[in-house]
């Protein structure tokens, strides 16, 4: 048994990523360096970034009720919830959720 298909029997999706969403840009021209999900058991569908601008900053899934469009797992929308500006003296290299 492989573990990888041959190249004839794959199809044009297989090992790609499919970009159903993106988080409004909140790092100014700066790229976002870390990023990390809330885990599910948390239940409330943040995300939080760190930037090469200095800041953290949390984005929370939109629900119907907040948004009016609502979000689904097929095309998550996030806005943000909380910004800290300068919140470290150089680029947020990693930001992670406690568990």
């Amino acid at each position: 048994r492989r573990l990888f298909p041959r190249a004839d029997n794959r199809s044009s999706t297989d090992g790609l990523w499919n970009c159903v969403g993106k988080l409004p840009d909140a790092h100014s021209s700066y790229a976002p360096l870390s990023i990390d999900c809330a885990p599910s058991r948390a239940g409330h569908g943040r995300i939080v970034s760190g930037g090469g601008d200095n800041c953290i900053n949390i984005y929370r899934e939109e629900t119907t009720a907040v948004s009016g469009g609502g979000s689904s797992s097929d095309a998550p929308k996030f806005s943000i919830e909380a910004m800290a500006v300068d919140a470290h003296d150089g680029d947020v290299n990693y930001v992670k959720w406690h568990p």
